[in-house]
């Protein structure tokens, strides 16, 4: 089961990151903590099913249900908040995820509205696509909700969400 799991992660990770990195990590250490006698076997079990279960079916506690089942705004929501966590106090990041669901949904519409044939080589889309998400971040995130970005965070959320979105479209 832990393998079968591994595996899909791995060939899933593209998809959705931070959603894949979490149950591969926590995956590992249920191993480790089963090899290092730590936990029973059924212990090791019942945490092996549980994120099989999750994997598989995609819901976690961590993923807000408005998003659940959504094309791609799970998948950017993750980044937004593996990102945040880099950059924020626990009283700022929580503040943030107050609103990123809402963000995640809107960032979805931004890259769903722009997308053309042949979007994914297409450099002067992946350029619109992040001039628009920088300025609804700043005029919906930083004016109306008083939520100071950092110009580091902002470069590596465009980044990295208009690459997870052109893998998403190449994988789909």
């Amino acid at each position: 089961i832990a393998n079968r799991t591994k595996r899909t992660i791995t060939e899933r990770m593209d998809l959705d990151p931070a959603f894949y990195k979490r149950f591969s990590k926590m995956i590992e250490e249920t191993i480790e903590a089963w090899k290092e006698g730590r936990i029973s076997d059924l212990q090791y079990l019942e945490a092996v099913e549980g994120a099989m279960n999750i994997v598989r079916s995609r819901e976690d506690d961590a993923t807000p249900s408005e998003l659940r089942h959504t094309k791609h705004a799970a998948a950017y929501f993750g980044l937004i908040r593996e990102t945040a966590n880099n950059y924020y106090t626990e009283a700022e990041l929580a503040r943030l995820m107050s609103i990123a669901s809402e963000m995640s949904l809107h960032i979805e519409k931004i890259i769903e509205k722009n997308k053309i044939r042949d979007w994914v080589r297409n450099a002067d889309v992946h350029n619109k696509m992040k001039s628009e998400i920088e300025d609804y971040l700043f005029d919906e995130v930083q004016a109306k909700h008083n939520i100071q970005i950092e110009t580091a965070m902002l470069d590596e959320i465009l980044d990295n969400i208009i690459e997870l979105a052109r893998r998403r479209d190449a994988l789909q």
